[in-house]
């Protein structure tokens, strides 16, 4: 009784450290994935900014009065 009590607790501290070993791994990869959109959405204001620059320079002239 007490062997298979023992052996019930250790698979179930196994599946444990698996399920635990399973969600970090999906964080880290959900984490990994939110960085590259962050990046890539700094990228992407960089250019916008960029354009917004370029139309405003464009349309702007000073007067010579």
């Amino acid at each position: 009784m007490t062997t298979q009590f023992i052996e019930l607790y250790g698979a179930g501290l196994k599946n444990t450290a698996e399920m635990m070993s399973a969600a970090f791994d999906g964080a880290r990869e959900l984490q990994q994935r939110q960085l590259d959109l962050f990046a890539m959405q700094t990228r992407l204001a960089g250019v916008q900014l960029e354009h917004a620059v370029q139309f405003w320079s464009q349309i702007w002239t000073p007067r010579a009065d």
